[in-house]
């Protein structure tokens, strides 16, 4: 595996505490993905099987509202090294959203059974990325149980104020 991509992990958060020898090892399990520029990786919907690293270019996060009408959640730029897609190494659900290419890109992705694979031969390893992987999914469940209370009331408010007017 080229150096460079081996330093590009050390930056991505979930690979951070992971000593060199055991990255090369995890960076076996992935693979080098080209996308041209408009081209959808995943779409909404689809079930996931792997996760994917952002090394070049720019990518696109959108959803649909419940009336089908598509907004851009995020775009993710290569120079702040992200990765997208992480809960498919955990299970085989649905995507939430649609990740499409703004320019060419070049991705890492690793599979689902790839980090299986992972996890069996190194399992101390993997412990170190699924803590940083725990703690972001938490951090995101928070975040949403804090919008789903916001959003309750300020139904209520809206309830009360029909009522009252």
């Amino acid at each position: 595996m080229d150096k460079k991509i081996l330093a590009r992990l050390k930056t991505i958060s979930i690979f951070g505490e992971i000593e060199n020898t055991r990255l090369r090892q995890l960076a076996g399990h992935m693979k080098t993905r080209r996308i041209r520029a408009r081209e959808k990786i995943v779409a909404e919907g689809d079930v996931g099987e792997e996760m994917y690293i952002l090394l070049e270019g720019e990518v696109k996060i959108t959803k649909r509202t419940l009336d089908r009408e598509e907004y851009t959640v995020v775009l993710l730029r290569d120079e702040d090294t992200p990765f997208f897609g992480e809960l498919a190494l955990l299970d085989n659900d649905k995507r939430s959203a649609t990740f499409t290419a703004v320019s060419a890109c070049t991705l890492l992705t690793l599979t689902r059974k790839g980090f299986e694979q992972f996890g069996n031969e190194e399992p101390a390893a993997a412990m170190a990325i699924m803590r940083p992987l725990a703690q972001l999914l938490t951090r995101r469940l928070r975040d949403t149980s804090a919008d789903v209370i916001l959003l309750f009331e300020t139904l209520v408010k809206e309830v009360r104020a029909r009522e009252m007017g």
